[in-house]
């Protein structure tokens, strides 16, 4: 593996985030203030995540069987041409926010192959190192650009400013993705093992089912509590203000959480980020105002650390348990995404059909409690993998 490389990819992960950031947060954002209509928000996810799986799909078709530099070409070309949409055509394509949703998923899905790949193939044995450069500067990105870029948007009352830094910076990754030299992937895609069941993976369906579980917990945070949190503060610079406290006390959490020296997967640790996690989802829903959300938030960064962090690396292990010749990151990751997906899309088609409206909010109120107990049914899922309990 060359250094030229490593570079390339640690820069390309920041700054990716950057864009990444630049878009996702304030796509939802941009759709609200237009609408001011939670259903457009439902809409435009729920085609998101109906896209998202297919999209890696066909992104990791594209790395197994051309290349994977023609695969991050085509990856970064696709997001100049969506942000370039975006500024372009502006209200004109937030319209209509399910088939955006779509265009949006179908960019984002392709663009998750080739980093599963990489991780996975290619940097297997630099991971750890690499990814805590790329932590660490994802996370000073995190601190840094959202406030400034909520304020800029407020002050100037123009969405298209984060948008442009996306453009630019995806641009940039274009061109030196051009330049710079991939090493060789396996060549080989065979999605009709991991259909078999159990096939090589004896503890597959407890990893779908988890995957699927994952999906239901995540969907309401994931579409729904930016766009509620920028509603009850009132304005993007007081949210850019709320997200640089959240991210600082999510980094002093990680670190007195590795202080700790707990397993991050012994029951105490996981066991605890879904109570914090349950009892902030049961004031959110007692008290449906900024200080709830403070709550809730508060809550879903302690659970996103001693819960989070184990959880996704117990979802690893039963992916590693696979014991077919071939290698099949890429297939599972598809496999797991469409598992995950349709977790995503329940909660949101259940509360776009019942048009949910924040004036009452009782209904939407119940899918957040649901999603907290849900943790405790993936803790109860995984105990029964015979592997994962003799091994922790």
């Amino acid at each position: 593996m060359s250094k030229d490389f490593k570079l390339y990819w640690i820069s390309h992960q920041i700054l990716d985030y950057l864009a990444s950031i630049s878009t996702t947060i304030f796509i939802n954002f941009y759709i609200w203030e237009t609408t001011k209509n939670i259903s457009s928000i439902l809409q435009f996810n729920l085609g998101l995540f109906l896209a998202y799986p297919f999209a890696v799909l066909l992104g990791s078709v594209l790395v197994e069987m051309i290349s994977l530099k023609f695969s991050q070409v085509i990856t970064k070309l696709s997001q100049v041409v969506f942000v370039s949409l975006l500024l372009v055509l502006g209200t004109r394509l937030i319209e209509g926010q399910f088939i955006f949703g779509l265009l949006a998923g179908l960019v984002l899905g392709t663009a998750f192959a080739p980093v599963d790949v990489i991780a996975a193939k290619i940097l297997p044995d630099l991971r750890l190192d690499i990814n805590a450069k790329i932590k660490a500067g994802t996370i000073i990105v995190g601190i840094v650009f959202p406030p400034i870029l909520s304020f800029l948007v407020d002050v100037n009352k123009a969405f298209p400013i984060p948008f442009t830094l996306a453009l630019v910076t995806y641009v940039f990754l274009l061109i030196i993705s051009l330049f710079t030299t991939f090493p060789d992937v396996d060549g080989e895609f065979s999605l009709a093992e991991v259909f078999k069941f159990p096939g090589t993976n004896p503890e597959k369906s407890i990893l779908l089912k988890s995957a699927f579980l994952s999906g239901l917990k995540d969907s309401i945070h994931y579409s729904l509590i930016g766009v509620l949190t920028l509603n009850f503060i009132g304005s993007l610079t007081g949210w850019g203000w709320f997200n640089l406290a959240l991210s600082v006390f999510s980094l002093i959490l990680v670190l007195i959480y590795k202080g700790l020296k707990i397993s991050k997967q012994s029951i105490i640790s996981l066991g605890l980020g879904a109570i914090v996690f349950l009892v902030g989802s049961a004031y959110f829903a007692y008290d449906f105002s900024l200080t709830g959300i403070y709550v809730y938030a508060a809550a879903v960064a302690i659970f996103e650390v001693f819960y989070g962090f184990g959880i996704t690396g117990t979802m690893a292990k039963l992916t590693d348990l696979d014991v077919n010749e071939k290698d099949l990151s890429a297939e599972y990751t598809f496999f797991t995404t469409l598992f995950t997906s349709i977790g995503l899309i329940i909660p949101i088609a259940f509360l776009n059909y019942f048009q949910v409206d924040l004036k009452d909010p009782a209904m939407f109120l119940g899918v957040v409690i649901f999603s907290a107990l849900v943790p405790f049914t993936i803790l109860k899922v995984m105990s029964k993998s015979f592997h994962l309990t003799h091994q922790t």
